[in-house]
């Protein structure tokens, strides 16, 4: 069973985990998620316990990927694209189906 599977990461983490990598701000990503940074922090904490891996570096000033954090946001970037494309296509049709009523 994968980490997806057991239910241990969840689209929360993987949002999360984007707007702190693309920002390199905790304070940032909570204003941009309309969370708060302990909720934040701890999301992204659940997410690196659930991959056994440190996806950032934190200090007082700043927040850095490791290694395996830009090799994970890569992944996550292109995950949450399609998803949205997915999202959109369903409304696309809906929106049709719904104008030929």
């Amino acid at each position: 069973m994968g980490v997806l599977d057991g239910g241990r990461v969840e689209l929360r983490h993987l949002r999360a985990f984007e707007a702190v990598a693309r920002l390199q701000s905790f304070t940032r990503a909570a204003d941009e998620l309309a969370i708060t940074q302990p909720a934040l922090s701890r999301t992204i904490q659940q997410l690196e316990d659930a991959l056994g891996v440190t996806l950032l570096d934190r200090s007082s000033r700043h927040v850095e990927m490791t290694h395996a954090g830009r090799t994970f946001f890569d992944h996550v970037e292109r995950v949450l694209a399609e998803l949205e494309r997915g999202v959109d296509a369903v409304r696309r049709q809906t929106s049709i189906r719904l104008g030929f009523s």
